[in-house]
């Protein structure tokens, strides 16, 4: 009895470390944030986007500073899927250490070289820099891309 008990805890721990985002769920309880995908892009339309390019492997960053007393940060991670069909990943880090992602193209279930993330707090994010950064997880050549980042 004893060894099927430790069994099967083992199991619920393996099994609660294989979901994905499982991660991100525990940290956002903890941070009081709510990550969400969001769908309507007339919302992302207050800052200038940013071009970037990047290769198979390679991780590019920028920085965002956060006014303080905002309670939303949206984060949109755009390209072509053709010709190549190429994948890449969105991950945000807060100026305390908090890291949300990586998230990927299916993040908003739907399969269109877009990631968008919005992140919230009942309160407000923390102020200062924050660190998104864009990854060439499966990229044939070179991938540009656009990314959006606003805040309310």
């Amino acid at each position: 009895m004893r060894k099927l008990l430790m069994f099967g805890i083992c199991a619920v721990i393996l099994f609660s470390l294989c979901i994905p985002g499982s991660t991100v769920a525990m940290e956002n309880e903890i941070s009081d944030y709510t990550v969400t995908p969001w769908n309507d892009p007339s919302e992302m339309t207050r800052a200038a986007p940013i071009s970037g390019t990047v290769t198979d492997g390679e991780k590019k960053r920028f920085t965002y500073i956060l006014n303080s007393g905002s309670s939303k940060l949206d984060v949109e991670l755009s390209w072509s899927l053709s010709p190549n069909n190429n994948e890449l990943a969105l991950q945000i880090t807060a100026p305390n250490g908090a890291t949300f992602g990586p998230y990927h193209d299916m993040y908003d279930n739907a399969k269109n070289g877009r990631i968008p993330v919005s992140l919230s707090s009942s309160t407000s994010l923390p102020s200062g820099s924050w660190v998104i950064t864009v990854t060439g997880e499966s990229v044939i050549g070179t991938q540009p891309f656009t990314l959006v980042i606003n805040e309310s």
